[in-house]
């Protein structure tokens, strides 16, 4: 649904990975200075390290389904 999303997310002492199963979603991401944003689309899988600042959120009207592991 348009303009759902997780909350910004502080992963701290954890390492983590995302999956868009289907659909295309937004992550912001904290790069120490600014908030970044990068399109991820379906089968694409992309993991951050200790500390990774993020959101993600789906501007689409179209489902998308994503598994997120910390």
């Amino acid at each position: 649904e348009t303009g759902t999303g997780t909350p910004i997310t502080f992963t701290g002492g954890s390492l983590g990975a995302l999956t868009v199963v289907s659909g295309g979603l937004v992550e912001r991401r904290w790069d120490g200075t600014v908030m970044r944003s990068r399109p991820l689309r379906a089968r694409r899988s992309v993991g951050f390290g200790l500390g990774h600042v993020h959101d993600v959120g789906n501007p689409s009207t179209a489902p998308a389904v994503s598994v997120h592991a910390y």
